[in-house]
């Protein structure tokens, strides 16, 4: 008797269970067009992401650093490498070349011999995508004492002609003619062998030296992985336009 029961109320809970799923998924057909909306919107979105964000690179590389402490035999070694411990006549040590690599003395040095304040881009589509090759470069012959973030408009008219324009300025000129530019100074702009093509839009940003390696040193990570090797890991996210 108390079998009988058992399987009936099994069944009973069946029944219920299967009348549930039928009501669920009833309902999702009813909002079957919700859900084909949705899956065309995220892919819609996902599309222009894709499309119009240009990809962020991770470069890494690793530094043998000649440590007295660890790794000594390795360390001895590496003589050929960069010694960054000895620019400060110090004993060298994996902490100590971590600490300078940190500095923004270093990220100075770099900025102001590559340039890296000033940033080349064209107008692609609706954005403004940074080139990867510069098609022409700006020099800044004689520059006020703190620089102006300050976006250039650059239009190639003919083989020689140029069109320079920013938000209350513009000037025809020719390629290293010098010419003056508000928050900026005394600047010329000479080509390169990549080249520009006529009638399209190129931008050029030209920041302050402490600004560019303020940003960059956000982007910079230095560490070092194993403590017990002389090894310090160095990495750098950047956004840029892959080379063509």
């Amino acid at each position: 008797m108390s079998n009988l029961s058992e399987r009936i109320m099994t069944h009973d809970v069946e029944e219920d269970e299967s009348i549930n799923l039928k009501e669920i998924f009833n309902k999702l057909l009813d909002k079957w067009a919700w859900f084909v909306c949705s899956i065309l919107l995220c892919l819609i979105i996902a599309f222009i992401y894709t499309r119009y964000t240009p990809p962020v690179y991770q470069i890494n590389a690793k530094l043998l650093v000649n440590d007295d402490d660890k790794g000594g035999s390795l360390g001895k070694q590496a003589g050929a490498l960069m010694d960054l411990g000895g620019l400060m006549g110090a004993k060298n040590s994996v902490d100590n070349e971590v600490e300078i690599l940190k500095t923004r003395f270093l990220m100075e040095q770099v900025v102001r011999k590559m340039q890296l304040n000033i940033t080349y881009s064209r107008k692609t589509d609706f954005v403004s995508r940074e080139l990867y090759n510069a098609p022409f470069k700006i020099n800044i012959l004689k520059g006020i004492d703190t620089i102006k973030a300050t976006k250039l408009d650059v239009v190639k008219l003919a083989s020689n002609k140029l069109r320079v324009s920013t938000r209350d300025f513009e000037k025809t000129i020719k390629w290293n003619e010098e010419f003056a530019v508000n928050g900026i100074g005394i600047i010329n702009i000479e080509p390169t062998p990549f080249g520009m093509e006529e009638n399209k839009e190129y931008f050029t940003l030209i920041n302050s030296i402490d600004e560019r390696v303020a940003a960059l040193m956000n982007q910079l990570s230095v560490g070092v992985s194993n403590k017990q090797v002389s090894i310090i890991d160095l990495g750098l996210s950047y956004a840029l336009t892959p080379k063509r």
